[in-house]
């Protein structure tokens, strides 16, 4: 499995097919197996050079016990290195959860690398507007403890408690992106389950901004990552009408 040394952290990544580069990140607690388990590559294998990555503090990469190395803008330039190191300027972005307030940061303040972004299951609000509930699961990760520390399996390695308690401190550093200020001067999709917490953040932002929305009906957050095969097409037809061609 090829290494990307970032700023001293080794990262983990894969790739697959050939042209336009597509970059997916995962969401938080997972890894890149996770587009694998509930196949996302397979139908975009043959139109995109893929690559899926275990982000910072997840999967194989390293796991680091330090918040600043987690923060979302570091997210954002870890994914724009990753491109950069396979030799492209410019990538389509699929973001799910984490993955989707680093969409947010590229759209933000990084756009000009974007060819078109898609965001799954997540706001672009800053994440201290649940700040008790971050603290919480922070004491409950310092502790060892709660749904996320769990042990390593055929689809992921172990997680390390203290490094996703250092990411969650992390994420409560982001500011989120301005509804006012922001601009999108590429394609955007936004898909999110009908179940899921952040869908009503979601669903009043997409109209706002005027941008395409699919709901994914019976599904929570984590459900919507399995999205009904109606959905996918959506999302997939969306990312292939704005691939352009290197």
């Amino acid at each position: 499995m090829p290494i990307f040394i970032y700023k001293s952290e080794k990262i983990f990544y894969e790739t697959y097919g050939s042209g336009p580069l597509l970059i997916l990140h995962h969401g938080f607690g997972s890894n890149k197996s996770s587009w694998i388990k509930y196949n996302w590559i397979n139908s975009l294998i043959k139109d995109f050079k893929i690559l899926i990555f275990d982000a910072l503090g997840h999967g194989s990469s390293n796991k680091p016990h330090i918040s600043s190395k987690y923060t979302i803008e570091e997210r954002a330039k870890l994914s724009i290195n990753l491109a950069k190191n396979l030799g492209y300027k410019k990538f389509g972005f699929l973001g799910f959860s984490l993955g989707g307030r680093v969409g947010f940061e590229l759209a933000e303040n990084y756009s000009n690398y974007l060819k078109f972004l898609v965001i799954g299951g997540m706001h672009h609000k800053p994440p201290s507007i649940n700040i008790n509930i971050y603290k919480r699961n922070i004491r409950i990760l310092k502790s060892r403890k709660g749904n996320f520390v769990k042990k390593g399996n055929l689809h992921r390695p172990s997680n390390d408690p203290l490094a996703l308690a250092a990411s969650y401190e992390a994420m409560l550093m982001w500011n989120g992106i301005s509804n006012d200020t922001i601009m999108f001067d590429f394609p955007v999709l936004m898909f999110c389950g009908e179940k899921d917490k952040y869908y009503n953040d979601v669903r009043l932002f997409t109209k706002e901004k005027k941008i395409k929305f699919i709901s994914i009906p019976k599904a929570n957050h984590f459900g919507s990552l399995q999205s009904s095969d109606e959905a996918f097409v959506s999302i997939d037809n969306f990312m292939l009408e704005n691939k352009l061609e290197e």
